[in-house]
C-alpha cells in the first residue's frame, strides 16, 4: 500500500502539479493526504513471550504537566 501511494504521489506531482493535468493533480492531492494523515504506522514498543498462566497489565498514565516541576510554587 505504501509503495502504491508513493508512486501515485510521485506521478501525480510530475504529471499533475508540474505538468498541468487536473486529474493527476487531484490524484496527487489525495495520495499525499492519505500518506500524511491517513496511514497510521504501527510501532512495536514492547514485546515479551508469556508462559501459560502469565499475566500482562497495560496501564496508561498521563504525562506530568509542565507546572509540576521544581517551580510549581513560584509565579
Amino acid at each position: 500500500m505504501e509503495r502504491l501511494l508513493r508512486n501515485l504521489t510521485r506521478t501525480g506531482m510530475r504529471r499533475g502539479v508540474l505538468g498541468g493535468n487536473r486529474t493527476w493533480a487531484i490524484v496527487w492531492l489525495a495520495a499525499f493526504a492519505i500518506r500524511k494523515w491517513g496511514i497510521r504506522r504501527e510501532e512495536v514498543v514492547y514485546s515479551e513471550s508469556l508462559e501459560p498462566g502469565g499475566r500482562l497489565t497495560i496501564v496508561h498514565e498521563e504525562p506530568p504537566s509542565k507546572d509540576k516541576g521544581r517551580r510549581a510554587g513560584r509565579r
